[in-house]
Parts: structure tokens; sequence; C-alpha cells
């Protein structure tokens, strides 16, 4: 099927224009059909010839053979009309195949002789960085079918020299950045494993990019010239005052919770002591779009959207004794609406930045975690209901994890027929709602009976229980869960965070041990109410895994058969 010109139009007709005339169809249907204007044409003075010669013919059987013979006649003609078709756009393709062996012979030789001439003007180095990328420059003037000649290269020389210069200075920071990071991973990295080995599995220390911040750490980093070695006594002096200031760290993260605490209408004009944070009543809520998670402390510190991981922060570098600091250094790409500012002394600081690229960003508590006063309320209604003391600790609820039956209006689906919900403590919690009416002595949550208390049991042991896990080395949740379904910590803390491998049995056990930084609150969405009346208890269904399946994988630490 072809499509004809605009001034050969005229001479083309539909099958219907074509019997109109009085043409039988006989003598058309095997003829080669044209597309005009997307309908189907036929060439008119080819019919009207064949038309006639259909008529001369006398008799079916004379008829026929006619038609056979027309047949075979077109068929075989097409054939041959597409087979020239074809070997002509053969020997065009095996032209212009001819033509680019022979551009890219030219090219490369072309390519080889800039290289050559660059060498022998002290740009060896940044010629092979800069030819192993592909650029406008190098196609431009290297894809030309004629070898380089003096007088074009004497042309084209000032651009690529300015390219060269380029060069030499993007590998004088690549070299500088090599220096930082064997610095970092040699001295930085073990003293900061060995710091976090020595403290609790649990608790919130800073990471290795906040370490790295600290006066000693950028002196040692920064200012001892990199042909001399540190030595292990100045090392250790910087090493010692971690604790410290991991304890000062860890008391503004304390600080700056307390003054969430005391913005509640719960504590209200309250003096609030850090013994308040450890209560199961005291519970937060993410008020970010995206979130709305309810936390407990101190696994709140830990959360994900107090740290900024695809954004980057701003930098403000001015030395330490400046009167006036200039504007930020704000980021052209992966920008975040008030991103945290970084303050540098040195613009050789940046090089740390680099080098712990990966390591969270702390961006604060205002204004996403709040108190929750209605989840405070409630908490303090399950405790009521099973009878423990308005002293509970979170503790002590994560190591007992009881369930409740919720019988006030929180746990209604106004959508869905009323059924008997049995949630887990912290899943009760996190349905909690402020109510919309008073419910006069109406029990919130109720005690559960025998029977109960085994379906919950049978549902505990299936219940998901999360193998996300923040990095206690770099504070890296983003980067670590991503794109891995199955994550493992150990893992991660081998290939980031400088922990040789295979990894020492020391941080294999540590890294077992951490539970409260688990990222388990996203899961409670997906929570079930204890199945009742005969039925199975569910696990979750979005990850489908039985406590069986946990014990196996071991997303924390790994399993103990794994192969290093």
């Amino acid at each position: 099927m072809r499509s004809p010109t605009h001034a050969s139009e005229f001479r083309f007709k539909t099958l219907d224009v074509l019997l109109d005339i009085g043409y039988d169809e006989i003598a058309i249907d095997f003829l080669p059909s044209y597309d005009i204007h997307g309908e189907l044409t036929y060439h008119l003075g080819t019919v009207a010839t064949l038309a006639a010669e259909y008529k001369k013919k006398r008799g079916k059987v004379a008829k026929k053979v006619w038609r056979d013979e027309q047949e075979r006649f077109w068929e075989n003609r097409l054939k041959h009309g597409l087979a020239c078709r074809n070997a002509r756009k053969l020997e065009a393709a095996k032209e212009e195949a001819r033509r680019q062996a022979i551009l890219e012979r030219f090219s490369e030789e072309r390519i080889e002789t800039m290289k050559e001439n660059l060498k022998k003007l002290g740009w060896e180095k940044e010629v092979e960085r800069y030819f192993k990328k592909v650029t406008y420059e190098i196609h431009t003037y290297s894809y030309k079918a004629r070898p380089l000649t003096d007088h074009e290269w004497a042309g084209i020389l000032p651009k690529f020299t300015s390219l060269m210069k380029i060069e030499r200075k993007n590998l004088r920071i690549e070299e500088i950045e090599g220096q930082f990071k064997d610095r970092i991973n040699k001295w930085l990295k073990p003293a900061f494993t060995a710091f976090i080995l020595s403290r609790p599995p649990n608790e919130i220390n800073p990471n290795i990019r906040d370490i790295a911040l600290m006066d000693d750490w950028r002196t040692l980093l920064c200012t001892e010239p990199f042909d001399k070695d540190l030595t292990e006594s100045t090392v250790e002096a910087a090493s010692a005052k971690i604790p410290q200031f991991a304890e000062t760290f860890r008391r503004d993260r304390i600080d700056l919770l307390l003054d969430v605490v005391r913005k509640s209408k719960t504590y209200s004009g309250q003096e609030v002591a850090e013994d308040v944070l450890q209560l199961a009543s005291t519970l937060f809520r993410c008020g970010d779009s995206t979130c709305g998670d309810v936390y407990t402390y101190p696994h709140v510190l830990a959360h994900t959207c107090n740290f900024l991981y695809i954004a980057r922060p701003s930098i403000q570098v001015a030395p330490r004794d400046a009167e006036q600091l200039p504007p930020p250094e704000v980021p052209l790409v992966h920008r975040h609406e008030g991103s945290p500012i970084i303050r540098l002394y040195s613009e050789d600081e940046k090089y740390i930045l680099k080098a712990l690229e990966k390591a969270g960003v702390w961006v604060g508590l205002d204004p996403h975690i709040v108190f929750d006063d209605t989840a405070h309320e409630h908490m303090l209604s399950l405790l009521d209901a099973l009878g423990w003391s308005h002293s509970t600790t979170v503790e002590e609820m994560e190591e007992r994890q009881p369930y409740v039956e919720c019988l006030c209006e929180c746990y209604d689906d106004p959508k869905k027929p009323r059924s008997r919900k049995i949630f887990r403590w912290k899943k009760a919690m996190y349905e909690s709602k402020a109510h919309a009416k008073m419910e006069g002595n109406r029990p919130w949550f109720s005690k559960l009976g025998e029977h109960e208390l085994q379906k919950s049991e049978q549902y505990e042991e299936v219940r998901h229980r999360s193998g996300h896990h923040q990095c206690p080395w770099c504070h890296n949740h983003f980067n670590i869960y991503m794109y891995d379904s199955h994550p493992r910590l150990r893992d991660h803390v081998s290939s980031c965070c400088g922990i040789q491998k295979p990894c020492p049995p020391e941080v294999h056990e540590h890294v077992k041990k951490i539970t409260v930084l688990a990222d388990e609150e996203p899961w409670l969405h997906y929570e079930e109410s204890v199945a009742l009346d005969g039925e199975q208890a569910k696990a979750c269904q979005t990850c489908r895994k039985t406590a069986a399946g946990e014990a196996d994988l071991d997303t924390n630490g790994g399993s103990e058969s794994d192969s290093e």
C-alpha cells in the first residue's frame, strides 16, 4: 500500500467510486491499493485497462484463467518491487556503515593526536581524566573525516588549554578529598566505633559527622599536614573528648524535647523534668503531612523527619572570630525550605562534609514534633483499664506489650458495622483521636479476658517487627532502606560506615541489640485488630512475615549462619 503524491491524486479513485462508474470488482480487488487521506484507492488508468481486457474474455473458464494470471503477475510484481527497495536500503546502509567506519577511524586518530599534543604541553594526568568522558568539545573537534592539521590544532588549542586547567583543578580537589577520606577512615571511624560500642545500644548519640566537626577533630583533620601522619597521642586526646561532647549533644536534644512537652496543654505552666520523658503516657506525634505517626522517647529523637536526607544543608564559612557572618551558601540542587545551616571555620572543612555526605543532618523538632495530648489522655485510661500505675514507663510497656479492647469512638469506622477492636497498646495510641462529644462515664478501654488474651498472644507471635533501624554511626535511615526491602544494619555499617569486613563480632552483637532506633511507627498503620471467634490471627499483610521468618532473616544483624 503506497501513498501517491498530491499531484497525481486525481488519477486515483476509491473502490466505491470505481463501482459507481461501472467497473467490475473482480478486475480490481487484486490490484495494489494506495492510501490517500486515510482511504484506500486504486489507479484509475490501470483499472480501466484491466477492465477492458476482462470484458474481452468470453466464458467463465477464460475469465478465471485471466484473473489467475493477473493475480500471479501483480503478486510477483509487488514482491519484485519490495526486493528492489530492500536492496536499495541495504546498499544505503552499507554505504552509511562504510562512511561511519571512516569517520570513526579519523575521529580516533584526531583524538590520539589531541592527546599527544596536550601531553607534550604537560597535561598528562588531565588528558587521561578528561578524555574518559564524552563531552561536547571532544565530539565537535574529533568527529570529522580528515586528519587533524597543525593549523586546525592551533585554532582549538586555547579551548583545550582552558579545559585542561579545569581538569587540573578537579584533580586537585579529588586528591584532597581522598586524603580527607583516608584520614577519616584510618583515625576517626575506629575511634568513633570504639565509642559507639562502649555505649548502650539504644542510646541517642551524635553521628560521625557531628564528631568530625568537634573542635579537636576539625583541627586534626584539617590543619595537620597530609605529608605527615597523625600521632596516636593526638588522636587519643581528641577521642577522649567524644563522651563529653556526646553527653552535651544528648542534653541539647532532651532540652528540645522537654520544650515540646512544656508547650502542651497537659503540662502547660508546670515544671517538667527528664523523668517525664520515660513515662508511657508521654507520647509525641509527627505533624508532617506525609507522616502523622506516634512516637515515644527516645525513639522520637531518631525519627526520620528530624533529619535531612535527600536535600542538602546550607553552609556558612567564616573564621571562628569573625564579627559578621557571610550569607550561607545555599545548595543549587536538592534545596529544602528552612534547611539547617552547618557552620564551618575554613574552606577545607567542606571536605569533611563531602567525605561524610551520607550522614543524616539534624533539622530539629520544630514545628513537626508535638506532644500528643489526646494520646496522653487515652494512655492514662488504658493504664487504668489494665490496673497499672500512671508512672509506668515506656520500657515496661515495650517489654510486656499489653493488648486491650478499645471501646471509645476513636476505633469505630462509620462505614463499617461496629465490631470489637483489640489492639496492642501502641496501635491503640496510634488510632486515638480527640472525641467529638462527651461520652459520660463510658470506659475507653477494657482488660482482656482469658480467651482474648490467648488470641492476642497468637497475634503477637506473628506481628511484624520492623527491621528498619537508624544507623548509630551515620544516622542515615533514608539511604539504607530506599532500595532494599530486606535491609541489614550490619551490612550497612560494613559498606558505608567504615567497619571492616568481615564484620567484627562485637559490632555484630551491638547492632543486634538495637531496638529503640527501629522505625516501627510507620508499620502501625498495618497492624490489625486481634481476630476473635475462631479466626486465625493475621500477620501484617503488607510484608507477610511470620515470627519464624523474622528469626531466619534477622534483618537487624543478619543470621548467624550468613557468610561474611
